[in-house]
């Protein structure tokens, strides 16, 4: 996804004003700064626009300029401290933290309108795409352990840890998202075991089957295996072992729950002296048709796909449909808009590229002009009032072009009989469907 930095939103905008300028500081004091580019410009069109520093011990501070001569911007208050030599910064025709402000409010006004049939739904948005979410997954935390392990690793989160084991995160092996969990056990004569309650909502679970699939990589043969209890791990039923082949295997062990059963946990053992991987850990019982959805997308996702094979997390997703309705300890993908991301750091980035950056600028350009024109009179009012129009106008303009326009994608309803959002206040939630 190409995104863009808020240095970059801020220079767009101030050129797009008609004044931008980025230099660099030669003097040390902390009332001026100064650089030779200045001379460009006539004194009187410096007077009142802002310097911002971007590096330095003053980086972030901008005051306004009071005073110009030959190379030398002078402000009306003093920064922090000194400039030094080889510091950077802008000047800009308006106070960069109105600026800032009038690029939030452009984020939230172009969103786009509802799409007509054939036609692209105008504006700017982001595009997610989330991977979370497991069919009837009974395994409510960390299951694909994204949640990174902190602090001292004696477990990471949703998981107890009984052994000695080091625990830590995976990134370059992995089988699903971004994250595996790393367990290396050190002693020669006992076992690692991590263990997640899981809490099935439904009636009569005596004598109906869970299911645990896990991901486990390992490189020694009976390094690491997976299981299943009912009494708080006195006795536990195991997958096979991993067969220690340098590769990803997806382990899997189904029991029938007892009448005595206490509780049902799900188990990753690793042997001792061994290291495993574990990724994508899925228990099933019963069909969950209900989930409740993070606030991930705006208004709910539009698309919904499967992925296709079991034994490919990261193979082909085909759409949920009443001909490929939802299948249990399957991935879903959910595809959807968001609004832009709030720009709030120089480093921070809007999910938006050259040429869609010229739209936004153009609505925080009628912001600027909205917010302006109250304070002004005159020939400066009558100024202002065209900049907005003619920023108005350009808005539309580049909203039309076809390089800019957001490509016409079909909106995927709930009309497709295998999934519907239903709305609670603000929160959405998914119901599976014809299963």
């Amino acid at each position: 996804m190409a995104t863009t930095t808020r240095e970059r939103l801020r220079a767009l905008l101030a050129t797009a004003t008609g004044f931008y300028y980025g230099g660099t500081n030669t003097g040390t004091a902390t009332t001026t700064v100064v650089d030779t580019g200045i001379l460009r410009w006539d004194t009187g069109r410096l007077i009142d626009r802002w310097v911002l520093m971007t590096a330095g011990n003053n980086d972030g501070q901008s005051r306004r300029i009071s005073a110009v001569s030959s190379s030398t911007a002078t402000v009306g208050t003093a920064f922090s401290g000194s400039n030094a030599n080889g510091n950077t910064f802008e000047i800009l025709p308006f106070d960069p933290d109105i600026m800032h402000y009038a690029l939030e409010e452009a984020m939230r006004t172009v969103w786009p309108k509802p799409a007509r049939l054939g036609r692209a739904a105008k504006g700017l948005y982001a595009r997610r795409t989330d991977d979370t979410l497991v069919v009837d997954n009974l395994i409510a935390t960390n299951n694909s352990f994204e949640t990174a392990v902190s602090g001292s690793p004696t477990a990471t989160s949703g998981w107890t840890k009984e052994g000695t084991s080091t625990l830590s995160d995976e990134t370059t092996l992995r089988r699903h998202l971004t994250n595996s969990l790393k367990v290396i056990e050190t002693t020669t004569s006992a076992v690692t075991q991590l263990h997640q309650t899981v809490t099935p909502n439904i009636t009569e679970a005596v004598g109906k089957t869970i299911n645990l699939r896990v991901w486990v990589y390992a490189t020694e043969a009976s390094a690491a295996r997976v299981g299943i209890s009912f009494d708080n791990g006195t006795s536990i039923t195991y997958s096979n072992y991993h067969g220690g082949e340098d590769e990803w295997e997806d382990l899997d062990v189904s029991t029938a729950i007892t009448a005595s059963a206490a509780s049902i946990r799900v188990y990753l053992e690793v042997a001792a002296d061994q290291t495993a991987y574990f990724d994508l850990a899925r228990a099933w019982i019963d069909k969950v048709n209900r989930y409740t959805l993070s606030t991930s997308f705006y208004r709910g996702p539009v698309k919904i796909d499967q992925q296709a094979s079991m034994s490919k997390p990261d193979g082909d997703y085909f759409p949920l449909t009443r001909h490929n309705p939802a299948q249990p300890g399957r991935v879903l993908r959910r595809k959807g808009k968001h609004a832009l991301s709030a720009v709030t750091s120089e480093t921070g980035t809007m999910e938006i590229s050259e040429p869609q950056d010229q739209i936004l600028y153009a609505h925080a350009l009628e912001w600027l002009a909205d917010s302006n024109i109250g304070m002004a009179s005159g020939v400066a009012r009558d100024d202002i009032e065209a900049d907005r129009q003619r920023w108005r106008v350009k808005a539309a303009e580049l909203r039309g072009r076809a390089s800019i326009r957001t490509p016409y994608q079909p909106i995927y309803a709930e009309q497709n009989g295998a999934w519907e959002i239903q709305w609670e206040g603000e929160t959405s939630v998914l119901l599976l469907t014809n299963r």
